[in-house]
């Protein structure tokens, strides 16, 4: 699957981006050092709560991490009307 080759790929690049190291991220995680070193390497892929977890960390979005769009961040913004319960107009 594409998400295969991408994540790992995508992982490595933003921890680099941000100048972390990968027990940096298994500390945030609150995993082993060797699980995120398998993340980065390919060898394995996060649980959803990690994935969610790592999604935020990097401030992008899950679709960019497994390589479903090149867009990093994507806008999430909710109309004024659903955050009051209100009919979107």
């Amino acid at each position: 699957m594409k998400f295969q080759k991408n994540f790992p790929e995508r992982v490595s690049v933003l921890r680099k981006e941000r100048q972390m190291t990968v027990q940096m991220i298994a500390d945030k995680l609150k995993i082993k050092q060797q699980s995120a070193n398998a993340y980065t390497c390919g060898k394995s892929f996060p649980n959803a709560l990690n994935l969610i977890k790592l999604a935020e960390l990097f401030d992008v979005s899950i679709d960019y991490l497994v390589g479903r769009t090149d867009i990093p961040k994507m806008n999430m913004k909710k109309n004024n009307n659903e955050n009051k319960g209100g009919k979107v107009k």
